[in-house]
């Protein structure tokens, strides 16, 4: 195999990691904001309930979820710019003969 070969496989496999990365960060945003609804039904039972100690918790759990989100939310330029760039690239190479 030569060089060339051998970096090709590479950058195959770097861009198929940044797909997965790009994926598992997409899982976690969906996965904070089901957290975020799970901790506000829980609040809102436990108050019903006349559990404040449990709504409470709750409320600080969500809280903190919140604060997650936030920050995935924030970053998602991050998450999107290499998939950006590899379109590009893709588009590029379809462009030259």
């Amino acid at each position: 195999m030569t060089t060339a070969e051998l970096q090709d496989k590479l950058n195959d496999h770097l861009k198929d990691a940044q797909a997965m990365e790009q994926s598992v960060e997409r899982m976690l945003d969906v996965t904070e904001h089901l957290e975020i609804a799970a901790y506000e039904m829980l609040e809102r039972i436990a108050k019903r309930a006349g559990d404040d100690a449990t709504a409470e918790v709750a409320r600080r759990n969500c809280a903190d979820e919140r604060a997650m989100a936030d920050k995935i939310e924030h970053n998602w330029d991050k998450f999107v710019e290499p998939t950006l760039e590899e379109e590009e690239e893709e588009e590029e190479e379809a462009i030259v003969p």
